[in-house]
């Protein structure tokens, strides 16, 4: 299914702006946290995440302040350091070439404003501790939401001028204006700067698709986050709402959902950190067995560096309520995010054969047209076998694969 991010930038973009709607999307605080430890999280600069509103509609503010006096300077560098900074992160490769590729529109941007080469960019205010801290995290939660298709709107601009590290700028900066060249934008007429040079970045980098007129195709809007500017503004709320969703299908593109299932089901996810290895492995038992289509637990790095446990827990829509009393009543957990979420899935069926080794079951997937996919023996039956004839699993494996390949064109399928 085509995962939908819309960037609807209706006062404009900034770093802070965008991650705060991000959060108040869902993406995971942690997950920012365990980003941003290579790049002085707690050593030089602090993460603060405040409920806010504008115009009575309520975000969150994100913001960056210092712990030392001089952690600007660490960070307030050339576009070539800045890369080395960020390759040299214990990070996902893919959200590392996302935060570079940012970057580098930047840089060629600020080449191009001044006339120096790429590697000799001295980037001011997209060097210091927040573009940095908003870059990276922003690909992080980019890499988080999977989203296959980015689109914003046209871009609104505001007028007047702004002083900066050159001195007295006109709006947009020139630096905005190169790097929304070939993009669509509106001025305003609102005398402030809406548009920030990492906004302008991150919106060339990653939007696959502008619709001047807003996204004019039909599609589910699964999530809505809303992400606050510092300052208030007179004529419109100083946000930016992010809306994470997915396509609909079409008749005329309709194959793939002729062939497979497609269903939707709730997403539970909460994090603790206060229950022993034992405990959250029977609580993962104890969920299934309530009824949970499924249970994946990742171990994570939480406040103060305690390591914990994120729970996603998939439940059918209908059982939803049932699994939020089990996950309060059976766990530590004092909160507990939810979302809903489609998925494909093949139909399953067990069904036994007798081999030469003895009865086995088979779990046996087929799409909507009874085509077999994927033939898995049970892992039970297989490990009895093997105990039985002294064999080992993949041997054991193998030769019920072989026996079923062999009946199977007189084999009954159902």
């Amino acid at each position: 299914m085509e995962r939908i991010l819309y960037i609807d930038c209706f006062s404009g973009i900034s770093g802070d702006m965008l991650l705060g709607a991000f959060l108040d999307l869902g993406f995971p605080e942690k997950l920012l946290q365990q980003t941003l430890k290579p790049f002085g999280l707690g050593k030089t600069f602090k993460l603060i995440v405040n409920k806010t509103s504008r115009h009575e509609i309520a975000a969150l503010q994100v913001s960056f302040p210092e712990v030392t006096d001089h952690a600007s300077e660490l960070l307030h560098t050339h576009f070539r350091e800045i890369c080395q900074k960020i390759e040299s992160a214990p990070l996902n490769q893919e959200i590392k070439k996302l935060g570079l590729d940012i970057f580098r529109q930047l840089a060629i941007a600020e080449s191009k404003v001044h006339q120096v080469d790429i590697d000799k960019v001295h980037f001011h205010e997209v060097g210091g501790i927040d573009s940095i801290a908003d870059i990276m995290g922003i690909a992080t939660a980019l890499h988080w939401c999977e989203a296959s298709r980015v689109i914003a709107p046209a871009v609104p601009l505001g007028t007047g001028f702004i002083h900066c590290q050159h001195g007295e700028l006109p709006l947009p900066v020139p630096a905005v204006s190169e790097l929304l060249r070939e993009i669509p934008v509106i001025r305003t007429g609102i005398p402030a700067e809406l548009v920030t040079p990492t906004g302008a970045a991150v919106l060339r980098t990653i939007v696959t698709e502008f619709q001047a007129q807003g996204h004019d195709s039909p599609w589910i809007v699964e999530t809505t986050g809303y992400g606050a500017g510092s300052r208030d503004l007179a004529q419109r709320p100083n946000l930016l709402r992010l809306q994470l969703g997915h396509k609909v299908i079409a008749e005329s593109d309709s194959i793939s959902a002729d062939i497979y299932p497609l269903e939707t089901i709730c997403m539970l996810e909460t994090a603790i950190d206060d229950m022993t290895p034992e405990q959250v492995g029977g609580l993962q038992e104890e969920l299934l067995t309530a009824g949970a289509a499924d249970v994946i637990i990742h171990q994570v790095l939480m406040k103060k560096n305690r390591p914990g446990y994120v729970i996603q827990v998939m439940v059918p829509v209908e059982n939803e309520i049932k699994m939020v009393d089990h996950l309060f009543s059976h766990s530590s957990t004092l909160g507990i995010r939810r979302g809903g979420i489609s998925r494909y899935q093949l139909e399953r069926t067990i069904e036994k054969i007798d081999t030469t080794l003895g009865t086995v079951r088979l779990k046996i997937a087929r799409n909507l047209r009874k085509i077999i996919l994927n033939i898995k023996p049970e892992y039970e039956d297989i490990l009895t076998l093997a105990k039985k004839h002294h064999m080992s699993l993949s041997q054991v494996e193998q030769e019920i694969m072989a026996h079923y390949r062999s009946v199977s064109n007189s084999y009954k399928k159902s």
